[in-house]
């Protein structure tokens, strides 16, 4: 209206005209910026489109354009540009995507697949390059995309499952973002597999069943069976157990998060397992066991719960 003057349909074409042109620097502005040389500067201009666009609809439609290539930013060289932007980028999913596709009023949904799609791509690139945040890329899913905090009685299994639905949809668009998705899930599966044949064998026995052995002339150790009698069949048992037991927490330690920085080693968690093969707390255990093995009685939204009960009986025994 300022730029128009109110004299009639000329000037207020005039006025859509400059503020479109303002709009287009703008943005051109914006995604230059975010390739300047000063991590400072990048991170300055994430915080300023995550508040345009976070404000309101019309700011996200205002940003629509760059925003893929602003939040391409995910794969910065720097770690906090790229942690800053995983962050800005999912919590700007919650605010204008998930509310949508829960309630299932998906015609009314915002462009915003590139989300799902840069953060699996992504957790491809981190998890192939050693990089880190993978567990922090999951947890942004699980709490800004697929709505595990959602814990209102009516109709909250089918709200996760259409943001599910939804953010697998995106994920598996494009090729790069695919790969990114299945090696999650596929990280997730084998984990739980090898937690739970490990804690088949370690309830079965009542007790430890691994040893940590560190060869004198070597800085590096390795998990080795627990000691067995010559000839004792029972002691042949524990043995054979024992190394099922072993392989599983070494497969553990590989597919663990805390092994991606460059500097970790898996022999350093490794000792720390050794650590938790030693409790001899039954209440941890049973705990941990029905966590890994849920049953259709447990509900999510009962997770925070037992997860925070988990937490404690771990910092209880120094873990």
């Amino acid at each position: 209206r300022s730029l128009g003057g109110g004299r009639g349909h000329g000037a207020s074409t005039s006025g859509t005209e400059a503020w479109g042109s303002a709009a287009d620097r703008i943005k051109a502005c914006l995604a230059l910026r975010c390739l300047d040389p000063a991590e400072e500067v990048r991170l300055k201009v994430l915080s300023v489109v995550f508040d345009i666009a976070s404000s309101s609809s019309f700011g996200l439609a205002l940003l629509s354009s760059v925003l893929p290539v602003i939040f391409g930013r995910i794969l910065d060289k720097r770690p906090h540009v790229r942690t800053a932007c995983a962050e800005a980028m999912a919590k700007l999913y919650e605010v204008h995507a998930l509310p949508l596709i829960v309630d299932g009023e998906s015609e009314a949904l915002p462009d915003l697949k590139f989300a799902p799609r840069l953060l699996c791509e992504a957790f491809h690139v981190f998890a192939q390059s050693r990089l880190g945040h993978t567990s922090f890329i999951e947890e942004l899913i699980e709490k800004h995309f697929l709505g595990c905090a959602l814990h209102s009685a009516s109709g909250a299994a089918a709200a996760r499952a259409r943001a599910l639905v939804a953010f697998c949809g995106a994920a598996l668009g494009e090729g790069r973002s695919a790969q990114g998705l299945a090696l999650l899930l596929y990280r997730k599966r084998e984990t739980n597999a090898a937690l739970r044949r490990y804690l088949h064998l370690r309830m079965r026995r009542a007790g430890p069943v691994l040893e940590f052995n560190r060869p004198r002339d070597a800085g590096q150790g390795s998990l080795q069976l627990t000691r067995a009698s010559d000839g004792d069949a029972a002691g042949d048992a524990a043995a054979v157990a024992s190394a099922v037991a072993a392989s599983a927490l070494q497969e553990l330690a590989r597919l663990s998060p805390a092994t991606e920085d460059r500097n970790a080693t898996p022999e350093a968690l490794l000792v720390n397992l050794r650590t938790l093969d030693a409790v001899r707390d039954k209440a941890l255990w049973s705990h941990l066991e029905r966590l890994i093995s849920p049953t259709e009685e447990l509900r999510t939204d009962e997770m925070p719960a037992l997860l925070a009960e988990l937490a404690r009986l771990l910092r209880a025994q120094g873990l």
